[in-house]
């Protein structure tokens, strides 16, 4: 598989993270903390090696799977015409993987940084950027909100990802006031996503039985 110049981009975080592993793994204690709660405190525990490379395998996994889409969707020809907004995405979400390896890393260094402050404006980032792509995405079955109505016709595709785009950017916005109440952080990141997926599927129906079926 011959890759271009975006998704030698993509590869980058993975590289970054792997090499950062190898560097300083062996300074990791042997128990460490790969998880933390609502509160900021560590509650999940992994051996060093899965401490150290989980992360990055994770990456690893991910980035093939993205390098790989582009070549399977049936809808292949749609994702060329964005792709430049689907390969920054990935990188992106790759780039998020890194910063909370790099937050592990950190953690079981001694660095006592709190999570909030890290995953919540790389998390917002994240949901900014999937909403900038959602508005630009061409039909495709990986991208974007994807329903069964939406697949079935093209200008109901564009209407609900412009909206649903919109509600992410919106969305990450929200998240961002978790900075102030971190104790609440988790539902101002989750109940507006969830909220952006129900009301996109709804829509995508209702127009459809309104505009499409008619």
């Amino acid at each position: 598989m011959r890759l271009r110049g975006d998704e030698w981009v993509l590869l980058a975080p993975v590289a970054v993270a792997g090499a950062i592993s190898i560097t300083v793994g062996t300074r990791m204690p042997e128990k460490m903390a790969v998880h933390w709660n609502a509160a900021g405190q560590a509650d999940g525990y992994a051996c060093r090696t899965w401490g150290v490379f989980g992360l990055p395998l994770l990456g690893l996994l991910l980035a093939l799977l993205f390098l790989v889409i582009p070549r399977i969707d049936p809808l292949r020809e749609n994702i060329r015409l964005f792709a430049k907004q689907y390969y920054r995405l990935t990188t992106l979400l790759l780039a998020f993987l890194l910063a909370m390896h790099c937050y592990v890393l950190l953690w079981n260094a001694g660095a006592r940084i709190p999570v909030s402050m890290v995953m919540i404006p790389c998390l917002a980032a994240l949901l900014f950027y999937t909403g900038h792509v959602c508005e630009r995405a061409r039909p495709n079955w990986f991208v974007g909100v994807r329903t069964p109505w939406t697949l079935s016709d093209p200008s109901l595709w564009e209407k609900t990802n412009r909206m649903g785009g919109r509600m992410l950017k919106a969305a990450a916005l929200c998240s961002l006031t978790g900075l102030l109440w971190p104790e609440i952080a988790v539902w101002l990141v989750l109940a507006p996503v969830l909220l952006t997926a129900v009301v996109a599927v709804v829509y995508s129906y209702v127009e459809y039985e309104r505009t499409v079926r008619r």
